[in-house]
């Protein structure tokens, strides 16, 4: 290099300053001589940095754009285009949010992780969306720009429990099982959740129990709405826009998108149509309007679930997943099944049983039952503790006993039906019937 030729490198770590220049002093002297006014010259550089010009996102995780971020998860965003600058952009770049019409916030910078250079160079930042209608994303250098960001519409997930009624039969173990089932639900698995929607269908329970059940859902999360519904009109009207009352001018799915259905219920295929049901209201006076089948269920609006098949349906009613209905069957139909049907409609992927559901162990199995009556003299009568006893003998006990003693210890009856505060002890599961086919809870993806 020639002794007239100044060479400037970029700092390895510059001050993150926001400024359109850096500024850049030089001066030049004359070897060996003071230096003074006259032997010493100064001059002031103003090097451009690499303002941003274009900003783009929000990118998935496969590296799709987006048209919406659903909150809490992670996007990415990208600076694609800069003005020209011998300055490393990510060194001088700075990201910045605006929620909904608040104030423009600077994004927390963390040197090495986020933002970062992706394999194509590219400045990226990860983003985790919040909670709000809409988030703009600005990069900028100097000051944040509208024309240099973008905006995105917010996604909440909602969960929806729908509970039936028991009418069908009049057993007291039977009574509040679905609501019982609804509660270990949110015991187990959302206990937590703040987008959280539970409508029971009344018919057929009294004051007294439904008061208990939503006060057993809240004890578990108070963030958790429950809605008492009469019938499927009403449930459709609240799937399409969040209010059991009809109102086709409502933005509520606008922003809040059904990520979960998990249907508590009865359910049977049609004799003579095979044509699957869910009954939540079975042999109930008010039954036929609390029947949804294929019909019914293709009044809601595909718009409500999320896209890409990301919304899932769990239905615990009997026969879902079954297209016939005979009690011995050679083939199952799945095609032809209520789970297929709803699939295929609202492009979501429905869980279900091809058999009978079974409820029967919602209040622990008949062996716990048993040996902790028989371990406490539980029975209500002489007989009964004697006839647990001598089961006692032939039966080993249940290894979480120590468990179910403590679950029991808060069971009451609530007007003439088993009730328990913390829900159903064991979960649903697969019956024996129909004969043929397979017990295991099956999926259906849209065909």
């Amino acid at each position: 290099m020639s002794d007239n030729t100044i060479q400037m490198r970029e700092k390895e770590n510059p001050p993150r300053k926001k400024e359109e220049f850096s500024k850049l002093t030089i001066t030049v002297s004359i070897n060996g001589e003071p230096k003074n006014d006259k032997t010493c010259k100064s001059t002031s550089l103003k090097m451009p940095k690499p303002l941003v010009k274009k900003v783009e996102g929000p990118f998935n995780e496969q590296g799709k754009l987006v048209e919406e971020m659903i909150e809490g998860q992670e996007y990415i965003f990208k600076a694609t285009e800069f003005q020209k600058s011998t300055m490393s952009p990510i060194k001088h770049i700075w990201w910045a949010e605006k929620i909904d019409d608040g104030e423009i916030t600077d994004l927390e910078y963390k040197k090495g992780e986020n933002p970062y250079l992706d394999k194509e160079g590219v400045v990226c930042f990860k983003y985790k969306a919040k909670k709000a209608e809409k988030i703009r994303i600005y990069a900028y250098v100097a000051s944040p720009a509208e024309s240099v960001s973008v905006i995105i519409n917010i996604i909440i997930k909602e969960t929806i429990i729908i509970v039936g009624t028991e009418q069908h039969s009049a057993n007291s173990a039977n009574k509040l099982m679905f609501p019982a089932q609804a509660v270990r639900e949110v015991r187990e698995n959302l206990n937590e959740y703040p987008y959280l929607e539970i409508l029971i269908f009344k018919d057929g329970y009294t004051k007294n129990q439904l008061d208990a059940f939503s006060k057993a859902i809240h004890s578990y999360n108070e963030k958790a709405r429950v809605i008492q519904i009469n019938n499927v009109e009403e449930l459709i009207n609240f799937i399409n826009g969040g209010s059991i009352k009809i109102n086709k001018e409502s933005k509520y799915r606008e922003s809040k998108k059904i990520s979960e259905i998990k249907i508590f219920a009865h359910g049977y295929v049609r004799d003579k149509t095979n044509e699957g049901v869910i009954a939540f209201g079975l042999d109930g006076k008010n039954a036929s309007k609390q029947e949804l089948d294929n019909k019914i269920f293709s009044e809601i609006n595909e718009n409500v679930f999320l896209k890409n098949n990301q919304s899932h349906l769990y239905s615990y009613a009997c026969r879902t997943g079954i297209g016939v209905s005979s009690e011995i069957v050679n083939n199952p139909l799945k095609s032809n099944s209520l789970a297929q049907k709803m699939s295929n409609h609202s492009q979501i992927i429905v869980h279900a049983y091809m058999k009978r559901s079974l409820y029967e162990d919602t209040w622990g199995t008949q062996n716990h039952r048993d040996t902790y009556i028989s371990d406490n003299n539980k029975g209500e009568s002489f007989v009964e503790n004697l006839k647990t006893d001598i089961k006692d003998v032939f039966v080993d006990d249940p290894n979480d006993m120590s468990l179910f003693t403590t679950y029991i210890s808060t069971e009451k009856k609530i007007d003439g039906a088993i009730w328990n505060s913390k829900g159903a002890y064991l979960p649903v599961k697969a019956g024996d019937f129909p004969k043929g086919i397979s017990s295991s809870y099956e999926t259906y993806k849209p065909q």
